[in-house]
């Protein structure tokens, strides 16, 4: 079992890092496939944390300047979700790597820089998440859920409450409430 592990450890560094006689040259064809894990690989939130450890270690021999990860956090509890957007969010905040994040929890992109919405292999929309947030009607015509938080203030405003659109966190929310009535 543990030969297992320490096997799938290298496998998984040598994909992400390469080996010296695995390194891809400095230009790659778009064309030239992408290292691929085994077909029986189980990927799991432990490997995560070592993917992004050894991406500091690739920092060392040369500038990542961005990554994509598409869904990274389907099929985690709350909590598994939770940790891997700190994760990225270090990434960018620490290190300075570009994200492009795909997900569909809208929770996980309320501290972007910039937000696009696809719909149909288009962009629907594009902005801040704030500015995306404010057009609650406009997501759900998109089939697309908003943060509860986003969601409440977007109830208690059509119900009458001055509160300002795109309010993106529960400490928003209460600053906006106490605000409101003078707490």
């Amino acid at each position: 079992m543990q030969q297992q592990s320490a096997t799938k450890k290298t496998t998984l560094q040598n994909t992400v890092t390469g080996t010296k006689s695995q390194r891809q040259p400095e230009t790659q064809n778009i064309s030239d496939p992408a290292p691929v894990l085994p077909a029986d690989y189980q990927f799991n939130l432990s490997d995560f944390a070592l993917f992004l450890s050894v991406m500091k270690v690739q920092r060392a021999y040369e500038d990542v300047l961005s990554i994509i990860l598409d869904e990274p956090t389907a099929m985690l509890d709350p909590n598994g979700r939770k940790e891997v957007v700190r994760a990225v969010r270090a990434l960018n905040d620490v290190e300075g790597i570009t994200v492009l994040l795909i997900t569909h929890y809208m929770e996980e992109i309320i501290h972007a820089d910039k937000v696009f919405v696809m719909d149909k292999g288009r962009i629907a929309m594009q902005g801040t998440p704030r500015e995306i947030f404010s057009r609650v009607e406009h997501l759900k015509h998109l089939r697309l859920d908003v943060p509860q938080v986003t969601l409440l203030a977007h109830e208690l405003k059509k119900s009458g409450v001055g509160l300002p659109d795109g309010i993106l966190t529960v400490e928003e929310l209460t600053q906006e409430l106490m605000r409101l009535y003078h707490v």
